[in-house]
């Protein structure tokens, strides 16, 4: 039933399909969402966007992003926030891990090599790595998605399967925090 879970990841898709080349020296600066109630590491200045997205029933709810795509890698920041309604009495992790596994299959045509239950901030969360292809190329993935009541946090490293990938997406994913409780 992964594709009929509310919580199937959207951001991983079309972002990977941006990764293609090297990349240099990395520029990390602070990042921090009010809205989102989240800070966060980035490699470069992120921009910030919002997508409408669909779930079951017909509805569609924005997605907020916060993103840094480079040559050969891509790392974001999603959240949006669910119906109260919609949501009901589920098992977090199981959902979590739905949704991680949906977004992997579905980006870089890959499948999760780890994967386990964690927290950010006292929020229930799990976290992931993924082996996958993009163009062609070996890519892995790497993230943190996070339920705080009826918000979904999606953080994600995609990347060329390079030596320097692991620790930039390490970096990115460890300096994530959720600021604020979720109203």
């Amino acid at each position: 039933m992964l594709n009929k879970s509310p919580f199937m990841a959207v951001a991983l898709v079309g972002i990977a399909a941006s990764l293609v080349a090297c990349d240099s020296t990395l520029k990390w600066q602070d990042y921090a969402s009010e809205a989102g109630g989240y800070t966060i590491s980035m490699p470069g200045e992120a921009e910030e966007k919002t997508r409408k997205v669909p779930i079951p029933g017909g509805q569609e709810l924005d997605l907020k992003l916060a993103d840094v795509e480079l040559s050969d890698a891509a790392y974001l920041v999603s959240y949006l926030d669910y119906p109260g309604n919609l949501l009901g009495k589920v098992d977090t992790q199981n959902l979590l891990s739905q949704s991680l596994q949906g977004a992997v299959k579905n980006s870089i045509q890959g499948e999760i090599v780890k994967e386990e239950a964690t927290t950010v901030s006292d929020v229930p969360c799990r976290k992931f790595q993924a082996k996958g292809t993009v163009k062609s190329k070996d890519a892995s993935a790497q993230g943190i998605f996070c339920l705080q009541k009826s918000r979904l946090y999606q953080v994600l490293a995609i990347g060329e399967t390079k030596d320097d990938f692991a620790p930039n997406a390490d970096q990115f994913l460890t300096s994530f925090q959720i600021d604020k409780p979720e109203t």
